[in-house]
Parts: structure tokens; sequence; C-alpha cells
């Protein structure tokens, strides 16, 4: 009898724990997906703040913004763990997150939470290696390093392993963050690509050349509250200079590493300029009566800036238009033409460049002809854009057909639209 009670009994915790797995697995799908567990039961805190869902072997902690009887998507803080696990909402306010030069502050709750819980976790029990930190984290006054080479986290003179995920999540809040909190502006002035993050709540305009006075090739306004109180950024038609009576000078470095100076006149704590002697002499950013945060924002967000020379020597080689061509349907309307800028012309031989091309083709009609000359020896060459399937096709009579990535055809389209304006 006992031995059928033991059987009995071993028959049960077997079925137990294979159910234990069965629907732990089941929930930690749902859960990871953002969906409520289903094989628990639920369990509501007094002041109806917190939610536990107890399964077999497992918890599933949730924290709510309003009530228990909001939608679970709109947690503000979830954690899958076993019975004994302890989950508690962030203490911090703020997190700052420094990244490739940049410094942005992390404030939603839920992404405090999710590096909190990855940096806080972790085992910090790790000889540090050589790598350099691409990341600096502060939370709670202490700071942490991550040294994406090493796939580290370093904490005082000990490291932990992260994981690629945890990496990629932390780099995506990071780029989430400046995304809501900057404007990225790019354009290409001859050679030149100028790349910079303009803070959201700042406006900018680019001004057109004046013919009495045309002494810039490309001029860009910014202001934030005063469109009397404004920045520009200028690319003259040549080096820029400055007047050295009353004139100091103070060096600062950009967020890529190289510097910049600032001028000041006559003992003035406004700044009068800034130039980037060291990278390009004809570029350089006056004031026009910006003073105290908005004078000292600029100086923040000018530290963004990226001068580089363009990729391709030889775009500049090439007249590029983009047209509209009639394809036999209407002989009424005329076909549109369009003049790339610089940058676009860049986007456009960037985009063939990369194209792998193929005899095959969809034997379709060109919508679309991109249509430049050359000093190189092809001289005139023709490419058409052909749209199969909710897809662009490049063709080429010498090369044949190339179809573009999502990526390409949202660059292609950017274009497109600019015909009919």
């Amino acid at each position: 009898m006992k031995k059928k009670i033991g059987i009995g009994i071993g028959i049960f915790v077997i079925i137990i724990i294979i159910a234990g797995i069965i629907t732990n697995y089941v929930d930690s799908g749902r859960v990871g997906t953002g969906h409520e567990p289903k094989y628990c039961i639920k369990i509501v805190s007094n002041d109806g703040s917190k939610i536990t869902y107890w399964g077999l072997g497992y918890k599933v902690v949730r924290y709510v913004g309003v009530s228990p009887n909001e939608p679970y998507e709109s947690n503000i803080g979830v954690k899958m763990g076993n019975w004994f696990m302890k989950y508690e909402l962030p203490k911090a306010d703020i997190i700052e997150i420094e990244y490739e030069g940049q410094t942005i502050t992390v404030t939603d709750i839920k992404d405090i939470g999710i590096i909190e819980n990855i940096l806080l976790n972790s085992k910090y029990d790790g000889e540090i290696c050589n790598g350099i930190n691409t990341h600096k984290i502060t939370l709670n006054n202490e700071v942490y390093y991550i040294k994406e080479s090493c796939k580290e986290i370093q904490k005082g003179e000990k490291q932990s392993k992260i994981t690629e995920e945890d990496l990629n999540t932390i780099t995506n809040i990071f780029e989430k963050n400046i995304n809501q909190n900057y404007q990225k502006y790019s354009t290409v002035i001859d050679n030149i690509k100028l790349e910079l993050n303009i803070p959201s709540e700042w406006k900018y305009e680019e001004m057109p050349k004046d013919e009495q006075n045309d002494f810039y090739k490309y001029a860009l306004k910014f202001y934030k509250n005063n469109e009397e109180q404004y920045a520009v950024l200028y690319f003259y038609n040549n080096q820029f200079g400055v007047c050295g009576t009353g004139r100091t000078a103070e060096n600062i470095t950009l967020n890529n590493g190289k510097q910049a100076t600032i001028g000041y006149y006559d003992g003035n704590k406004k700044w009068s300029d800034i130039s980037f002697y060291n990278i390009n002499k004809n570029i350089a950013v006056l004031n026009h009566d910006l003073i105290d945060d908005e004078s000292d924002e600029v100086i923040e967000f000018i530290k963004t800036i990226n001068i580089t020379e363009n990729k391709d020597n030889e775009i500049n080689n090439k007249v590029t238009t983009i047209s509209i061509q009639e394809t036999g349907l209407s002989s009424v309307v005329p076909a549109k033409e369009y003049i790339l800028n610089q940058e676009e012309i860049y986007t456009i031989f960037s985009i063939i460049d990369n194209l792998t091309f193929s005899n095959e083709t969809c034997d379709g009609l060109p919508t679309y002809f991109i249509r430049y000359n050359s000093q190189e020896k092809e001289g005139f060459m023709t490419y058409g854009i052909e749209m199969f399937e909710s897809a662009y096709h490049i063709t080429s009579n010498s090369k044949g057909e190339a179809i573009l990535s999502t990526e390409q055809k949202e660059e292609i389209d950017k274009i497109i639209k600019r015909i009919d304006n």
C-alpha cells in the first residue's frame, strides 16, 4: 500500500514538474512579447499599484501606472523570475548615459527600470579588460562603464559580462532619447558634408544668398524663442577672419575629439564667434544677440558638429537630374524634372554604388529616370526606376537590374517627393 502511495506521489510530482516547465515556457513567451501571463494566479496588492502572478515555480511582478484594471501593456515595470525573486520599481529618478561624445538624460520609468536591472543584477567579480569605454552610465551617483569590445560593464575596479541583447537594449534607449531631444541635420556644400544635432526646441532655417553682399556659400540660422536673437553657421567663400583688437579666445573640444575656438571681445561674457580652423577655415558660427542660457546652449549643440570631406570626390564633376517620364499612358502632361542638390547627389550615388545588378529583369516600364553626365569615360548615363510589386527596381542598359532595400527606397522617395513641390 505504501509503495502504491509512493508511486502515486512520484507520478504527481513528475506531472507538476512537466506542467511547470510547459506553463513557464508559454508564459515567458507571453511576457516577453508584452502579453499577460495565462497560467497563473493573479494577486493585487492592497494599494492596487502592484500585481503578482503566481505560476508553477515562477512568478511575474507587474507595476501599474493608474489602476490594476488598465491594459497589461500599460505597465510601468514588469519582471519574471522564480518564486523568491524580489522586484521593486527603480529608485532613481534619472539616469545619464554618455555615448559617442553625447550625453542624454533618461527619465522614462520603464527605461530606467530596464537599465537599473541590467546594472544592479550583474555580478562584478572579474578583472577589467583593456577595452575602450564606449558608454558612461551614471545611476544613483554610481558610475558604470561599458566596454563594447570586451562585452563588459565596469564598476569600480571590477567588471561583469554584458550580453549582446542587453548592450543593444541600452544603445536603443540612448538612440530613442537622442531622437526625441534632437533633430539630426546634414547637408553637403561643395565637397564638404556638415552634420549637426539641433535640440528639438530650437528652430533652424537655411538663409538664401544675399546678391548684394554675396560673401558666403551657405548659411544656417538657429533661434529658440526670439527670431531676432539667433546664431548663424556660415560657409564662407573665403577663409573666416577676425579682428585681434580686444579679442580673447578659448578652445573647446567637440564630441568627435576635434578642436574649435570661441572668440570674445572687450571682456564681454557673450561669445562672438566659433571657428573651426583645424578642420575647415571657411566655416564659422556667429552670435547675433544671443545671451545667457540660449548662448550657452548653442555652444553645447555646436559640439555635435561633424565637418568631413565627401567620400566621393567625383560627385562634384557630375550634373545630376531626376525626371518623371511619361510611359505612353499620357502625352498631354509634360514630364517633370527636378535638379538634385549636393546632398541628394551624394545619396543617389551612394545607393547606386552599393547595388548588386543582375541580368534578369522584371520587364516593367520605368516611371522615373536618374540621368547624369560625367567626366568619366561613360559620358552620359541613365538609370531607370521601375515600380514592381511595391518595390523599386533600378535598371541600366549596361549593368542589368537591381532591387532597392527598404531603406534605399525611403531615401529615393524623399527625393521623388520634391518633384511635385
